[in-house]
């Protein structure tokens, strides 16, 4: 294995750098429900915020937009091998930054559900595109050291993936 260090570019640099305000934009983005969504919900429903329609709605809202969230991040990395790292990574930027506008102007609980749910997808496969731009742009030999240093369980099947 070779031990020449080669930096990052300055365009690789800015990727990552990027990408990390995407995470914090990600987390965000994700976070932000628990906080205004039994208000939405008795707004749309009619109810007083503490009832029990409520807190039903807001459980079912959390592992739903989760499980559809789950699924097409798994089917990201699919998409982008179909489609292109670039492509999906732009897509779903674009699908976690509307569908949250569109949620604000629901007018049912369905509506905001889809909504909910498309923005948690978007947010789910840009994450999976994200882990693939840093992947490809950071150095295989980096991958190993990081690995080899860390010494938990699974480092040697970790380690095979990277090769």
């Amino acid at each position: 294995m070779s031990t020449e260090s080669k930096s990052l570019t300055l365009t690789e640099w800015l990727v990552l750098t990027v990408a990390a305000i995407g995470f914090l934009f990600d987390t965000y983005e994700l976070l932000m429900f628990p906080v205004i969504g039994g208000q939405a919900i008795a707004e749309l429903k009619n109810v007083p915020v503490n009832s029990d329609e409520v807190r039903l709605w807001s459980g079912r809202m959390l592992w739903i937009a989760a499980l559809c969230g789950g699924v097409f991040g798994l089917l990201g990395g699919w998409l982008i091998d179909r489609m292109g790292r670039k492509t999906i990574m732009v897509m779903s930027i674009f699908l976690y930054s509307f569908s949250p506008v569109f949620a604000a102007f629901s007018t049912s609980l369905t509506m905001l559900i889809v909504f909910r749910c498309t923005t948690f997808i978007g947010v789910c496969v840009e994450a999976v595109a994200r882990l693939d731009a840093r992947v490809r742009f950071t150095r295989r030999h980096l991958c190993h050291r990081s690995l080899q240093a860390n010494g938990q369980p699974g480092t040697r099947l970790a380690s095979f993936a990277c090769s």
